[in-house]
């Protein structure tokens, strides 16, 4: 069963904030459409590859945030109180027709309290192929955009809660980035060049021209 916290509805968007005990299930939902994905059939040449995006694997980098926050912040907590960085992400849900996605967020401090991101370690579309908004009704457009508008504002406010001075995605698909760019206009797009470059080292016979990495994002930066 999924144990949510602190839902609340916006129209017909439900949008729910994730804490440790919410995410099992949407971790395994999520390893099943990443599964199916990469069983897909194209017509290419290219050997896929993807690191699951597992709970143990987000167990590591929230208890690395939760350390930081104690030796940061004793204490002190957020602008609510919270002793430590609760809230792990955010699921939203359209009531109406159950389309539904989330992410999962780590709160990565470096020097000090204030150069502090909250990473988005992994955004999650169910059913991704049905978001494309090509061919889409005007209502299915909105619906979709409002589903991403919410999930974005939930980060931005987790964010501001441990005055964070930025929230960031790596590497979304060119769906989420459309979605993206039409719910939130003034996002930063910038491509990587000289630090912090994610790299994968293959031992395998297939060329590395040939490499298709899927679901290369923060989540596995560890």
């Amino acid at each position: 069963m999924l144990i949510q916290q602190a839902a609340h509805r916006v129209g017909n968007v439900q949008v729910t904030q994730l804490s440790s005990s919410s995410l099992k299930e949407l971790c395994m939902a999520d390893e099943t459409l990443l599964r199916r994905k990469m069983a897909f059939v194209q017509r290419s040449d290219n050997l896929r590859v993807a690191l699951i995006p597992d709970l143990e694997t987000f167990n590591w980098h929230h208890a690395r945030e939760e350390f930081f926050a104690d030796k940061l912040f004793g204490h002190r907590a957020d602008s609510r109180g919270r002793l430590e960085p609760f809230n792990k992400g955010v699921l939203v849900t359209n009531s109406s027709t159950n389309k539904r996605a989330w992410c999962v967020w780590s709160h990565s401090w470096r020097s000090s309290k204030e150069d502090g991101i909250l990473y988005i370690l992994r955004l999650v579309l169910e059913e991704e192929a049905t978001w494309d908004l090509a061919g889409a009704s005007e209502d299915e457009k909105a619906e979709k955009i409002s589903l991403m508008a919410k999930l974005l504002q939930s980060a931005q406010e987790e964010a501001g809660l441990w005055g964070m001075r930025a929230v960031q995605l790596w590497n979304p698909t060119p769906t989420q980035e459309a979605l993206i760019s039409l719910a939130r206009p003034d996002a930063i797009t910038f491509e990587r060049e000289k630090d912090s470059i994610p790299c994968l080292m293959w031992y395998g016979e297939a060329s590395q021209n040939n490499i298709e990495w899927i679901g290369n994002e923060k989540f596995a930066w560890c």
